[in-house]
């Protein structure tokens, strides 16, 4: 004779799914967990904080997100003009936002600001007219093709300038926006080893040094590895300079160009850059300026585009530091001297 289905035991007739599905009803009335159909154990402890009324259910807990106090700062710079250092900025920016990062390019290039031209968009407000308060920081970022949002350097950014301020912390209040809703802030620098520049790269958490297989390209850079490293530091704690090689015929030549930087960095200054990646000559990048329009855009799968991306993982990586690692001052207050 068959026995009757109660809590305690089941009709053998039954499958394995309909037994499964009255275990489970069960262990729901008695809020008691079963290993066996015969050996109760101990319900877990319960906190009574969190003790809900009869009747509603339970609250399903969501996922923490951990948002940093502050985005990550990339200066890019280079030791002479004419390397792609710019074009190298703006379509970094397009990747970067591709990978799901929120991107603010800062042309730090004063006076021979061109980011706009390349990214083919118009940006009326600089820079400085909201360090001046004349237009808030809103006007002066202008959203660029590819999701990333773009800040026109203007002229007269100087650390001189900031010192004849009357009210230093009254512009970086202005530009506090800058940081709040920013993931990474790449700020595009001058070419050679000028203050602006300096500023910039003592102030960032990352440094990229953008260089070209020619003799002049090579021997400038290094002079501008030698004096970023020898600057300096405030006090922070920053990671080694990252060297680019651009326009390099092939990987081959871009770790040799990296072996002969590298090897006089650590002869006379004791550190090296590491390599952080190449972008090959291509001729889509040429046409890319000449469209005002980043290859990222126009050719994504060129050699140059691919190039880009790979160098946008290795950039991301390096972009989760620690905070700690990276001081407690924003990254405005650092480059106007209030830390």
């Amino acid at each position: 004779m068959p026995l009757p289905m109660t809590d305690k035991a089941f009709n053998p007739t039954d499958d394995q799914a309909t037994r499964l599905r009255a275990l489970v009803e069960e262990s729901a009335r008695s809020g008691w967990d079963r290993r066996s159909t015969d050996e109760p154990v101990a319900p877990p402890a319960v906190d009574a904080t969190h003790v809900r009324p009869e009747g509603r259910r339970p609250r399903i807990e969501q996922p923490v997100t951990v948002t940093r106090a502050r985005p990550t700062v990339l200066a890019i710079a280079s030791g002479k003009g004419g390397v792609g250092k710019t074009s190298t900025a703006v379509n970094l920016s397009v990747a970067l936002s591709h990978l799901g990062r929120r991107v603010t390019l800062l042309d730090g290039d004063i006076g021979l600001s061109n980011a706009d031209m390349l990214c083919g968009v118009d940006a009326p407000y600089a820079l400085t007219q909201a360090l001046d308060g004349v237009r808030p920081l809103r006007d002066v970022l202008v959203e660029a093709p590819g999701g990333f949002r773009l800040a026109s350097g203007g002229a007269g950014i100087t650390r001189a300038r900031l010192r004849a301020a009357a009210d230093r912390h009254t512009i970086v209040r202005r530009l506090e926006g800058l940081e709040s809703d920013t993931d990474l802030v790449l700020i595009d620098c001058g070419a050679g080893i000028g203050e602006q520049v300096l500023s910039f790269m003592a102030s960032a958490d990352l440094r990229m040094v953008v260089t070209t297989p020619e003799p002049t390209a090579i021997a400038d850079a290094y002079a501008l590895l030698k004096v970023v490293l020898k600057a300096p530091q405030s006090n922070r704690v920053h990671s080694a300079p990252m060297l680019l090689v651009n326009q390099a015929s092939d990987g081959a030549e871009a770790a040799l160009v990296h072996r002969r930087i590298a090897g006089v960095c650590r002869r006379f200054l004791s550190a090296e850059p590491h390599l952080v990646g190449w972008i090959p000559v291509d001729p889509c990048v040429r046409q890319a300026v000449r469209d005002r329009r980043p290859f990222m855009l126009g050719r994504p799968r060129s050699r140059a585009s691919k190039a880009t991306k790979t160098l946008a993982v290795q950039i991301a990586r390096r972009a989760h530091l620690p905070e700690s690692d990276r001081g407690d001052a924003g990254f405005v207050s650092r480059l106007f001297g209030l830390r």
